[in-house]
């Protein structure tokens, strides 16, 4: 979320800055994914629900309502 709001509220536009935070995120995302499909899609770690999916769950759904609302 971070990467949205020092993008789009930052004072001093920092390329820099932006495009590493960008990266990062996008290689975050990327960690997410292969995870669900080393589980089929369903859990990031194995084949049950872990605390992994629970400490996920909250910070993707916020970064995707965040780039649906910043896109509308």
């Amino acid at each position: 979320m971070l990467v949205l709001t020092d993008s789009r509220y930052a004072p001093e536009k920092i390329p820099y800055g932006i495009k590493r935070y960008q990266e990062e995120t996008r290689r975050l995302f990327d960690v997410v994914e292969d995870g669900l499909k080393a589980g089929k899609g369903e859990y990031l770690v194995g084949d049950k629900y872990s605390i992994v999916d629970i400490s996920s769950k909250s910070p993707v759904y916020s970064f995707a309502l965040l780039v649906s609302c910043h896109h509308s």
